[in-house]
């Protein structure tokens, strides 16, 4: 299963994609942290009020449930990793990341490529829930700091002074596997849009069966940005 972006994902989704899992399917989620495809095409700011494809994406609901943080508030930069752009202009959160910024070297999904780029992208925090494994396919150096992603889509020079690392190196793409348990406890969440009765009363529906816990290991791959997939950012 392949999701890509989901900006603005409902309980009901992510309660799809909760039960594909747990029934031993596998999970390719693409997020972003700003992503200037979708404000190239006309992105937009839910908070302001703004109409468009927001420029952010998450799981708020399943990447908790699989002991993950995604900072999608900010971008994160690293000089180490950085892009020399157009113009002479450096990209502190425009990320060139080699093989050596790519730990799992038995990984074949990343043994045979060289480099990634990839754009003002988010970082995950793992930590893995009960009964699942984690692997870091790629991850930033210890000097990577989250910053404005404002600034960062403007290419503001000021940002490169206001990387402050902790000494994380955050991960960009990762692999979860095992026995996931549930991301709804309580069963398939209620569709606010559910269609009404003439009484205009919800319809009194008998409350569906869903499984609490995997019956056969899944796997996830999580992806910290999605401009590297759009061809006109590919070199």
């Amino acid at each position: 299963l392949f999701v890509f972006h989901p900006a603005k994902i409902s309980q009901q989704t992510e309660f799809l994609i909760d039960q594909y899992l747990l029934n031993g399917g596998t999970v390719i989620a693409c997020l972003d942290a700003h992503s200037v495809s979708a404000q190239m095409l006309g992105g937009g700011n839910p908070m302001m009020g703004q109409a468009g494809t927001p420029t952010t994406s998450t799981l708020p609901t399943l990447l908790p449930a699989w002991g993950v943080k995604f900072t999608s508030q900010q971008v994160l930069a690293d000089p180490v990793h950085s892009t020399l752009l157009g113009g002479n202009r450096k990209g502190v959160a425009v990320l060139s990341l080699p093989q050596s910024a790519m730990p799992n070297k038995d990984s074949i999904i990343t043994k045979n490529l060289e480099s990634i780029t990839l754009y003002l992208p988010g970082a995950f925090e793992v930590t893995a829930s009960a009964g699942v494994s984690a692997s870091s396919l790629v991850r930033s150096s210890k000097f990577a700091g989250f910053v404005d992603s404002t600034k960062a889509s403007q290419l503001d020079p000021s940002i490169e002074n206001n990387v402050k690392a902790d000494g994380t190196a955050y991960d960009l793409v990762t692999y979860l596997s095992g026995n996931f348990k549930t991301a709804f406890p309580d069963g398939k969440p209620k569709d606010e849009l559910a269609e009404e009765t003439s009484e205009g009363a919800p319809k009194d529906t008998p409350k569906e069966e869903s499984l609490k816990q995997a019956i056969k290991p899944g796997n996830v791959f999580l992806v910290a940005d999605i401009d590297a997939f759009y061809d006109r950012f590919a070199y």
